[in-house]
């Protein structure tokens, strides 16, 4: 009997430890403490009290959320999601079931600045327009190195002081947030550059000038050249810009340019004329004219002379503006001998348009004209005097002469001023 009692006492030595070891196991945790109504983006803390015997906690987040820990509390960023936060506690004997805490999320607001810091900027900048996410659901609040700007509460804010910016957002459904910390930093510029000319800064056009400087890196000049002397040829403000490797610049002083219209002189085209005639120059001019030789000219200054020249000659023109810019053309007139006259044989007055009237080529080029013309008998059908000739229309007392056979004496005074006569025949043809 004895021996069967010794034999059963491990037994149950073997079954007490075992119900120990049960009864081991952590209770479930109590009640999650922590909002339940929060802002998506933010961080928040949940905890349970501690259980009796229990090692560690294990926490379970909704889908988004971040966050661990093994303890009774845990600190959470929230996920956009919402949804329940569970934990149980738990030892080497196992898990106790879980408690959870079913969490709303409402929507943070987003802060997406634009531009990105840093902002460069240099000196003169114009202010930088940065811009939050637009919601006519959020506020605004900008700050400048952590102090509230007044009167700052738009979407966007211009800065030109470096410094620190950020925005504070709250929307109406009583989420916010603060941006990130913006800085807009003030580059140094270079110094300024000197800048030289080397001749007058006015002169005619066609003309040029020198501009110089200093500078021998990072050369800008406003007229996009970047070599260490430009020639100028256009009135305008020119100066030049230091730029340095931060891409800010420094303008020097400006220098001003006048180019004067260029003159004009068109003496006109080559031309000729018969001895002793005189002619007019047509000259294209934009100032003050002078003709030489000027001997054979009814006046050297007149753009327009008559010219009365005896032999070739070539005349030079020169002009000159009220700014002193000059211009020089020649223009070259071939004296011809004075021309003979050459009347025809035969015209033919029948009204037809065509050789109606009795027209001596080259008349125009002379005068003192006295024309007698005689039929074949002798008798004078015709007496006509003048300084210019009118051709004859083949009738005599205002009445028409027959087809026949006719005799002139001509006699006139060529442009050269020599008199000539000639004569011979004509025939009337209808």
């Amino acid at each position: 009997m004895k021996t069967r009692i010794l034999k059963i006492l491990p037994l149950l030595s073997m079954l007490c430890l075992f119900g120990s070891a049960l009864a081991q196991i952590p209770t479930t945790p109590g009640t999650i403490n922590g909002p339940t109504n929060i802002c998506s983006g933010t961080f928040q803390t949940y905890s349970v009290a501690a259980v009796s015997g229990a090692q560690f906690y294990t926490w379970t987040l909704p889908s988004g959320w971040n966050g661990s820990s093994s303890s009774n509390s845990i600190t959470v960023q929230i996920g956009s999601a919402a949804g329940s936060i569970a934990v149980s506690a738990g030892n080497a004997s196992g898990n106790s079931g879980l408690s959870t805490l079913a969490i709303n999320v409402k929507a943070s607001p987003n802060l997406n600045l634009q531009p990105a810091g840093p902002i460069h900027i240099c000196p003169g900048a114009s202010p930088i327009a940065i811009q939050a996410s637009i919601d006519t659901n959020f506020s605004y609040q900008w700050y400048f190195n952590g102090w509230s700007i007044i009167s700052a509460t738009n979407a966007d804010y211009s800065v030109i002081t470096p410094g620190n910016y950020h925005v504070y957002i709250a929307a109406k459904n009583g989420c916010a947030d603060s941006s990130n910390t913006l800085q807009l930093v003030l580059d140094p510029a270079p110094p300024k550059p000197s800048i030289s000319v080397n001749g007058p800064q006015a002169f005619c056009e066609g003309g040029e000038v020198l501009f110089s400087t200093s500078l021998t890196n990072g050369i800008l000049w406003s007229t996009g050249a970047n070599s260490q002397q430009i020639y100028v040829t256009e009135s305008g403000t020119y100066f030049v810009n230091a730029v340095a490797t931060n891409g800010c610049q420094t303008a020097s002083d400006t220098l001003q340019i006048q180019v004067w219209p260029k003159a004009i002189a068109d003496a006109g085209r080559d031309t000729f004329l018969f001895k002793g005639e005189s002619i007019q120059l047509n000259a294209m001019v934009n100032g003050n004219v002078l003709w030489q030789p000027g001997a054979s000219l009814s006046d050297s200054m007149l753009a327009n002379a008559l010219a009365s020249p005896i032999v070739n000659i070539v005349y030079t023109l020169a002009v000159t503006t009220d700014k002193g810019c000059t211009a020089f053309d020649t223009v070259l007139i071939t004296v011809n001998p004075a021309p003979f006259l050459d009347p025809p044989a035969a015209f033919t007055p029948n009204g037809d348009g065509n050789h109606d009237t009795w027209v001596i080529k080259n008349s125009e080029h002379a005068h003192a004209y006295r024309l007698q013309i005689f039929d074949r008998y002798g008798a004078k059908v015709m007496l006509w005097q003048g300084d210019s000739y009118t051709p004859w229309d083949a009738t005599f007392q205002g009445k028409s002469l027959p087809d026949a056979d006719y005799y002139y004496t001509l006699e006139y005074t060529q442009t050269d001023g020599v008199n000539q006569a000639i004569q011979g025949a004509v025939t009337i043809i209808r």
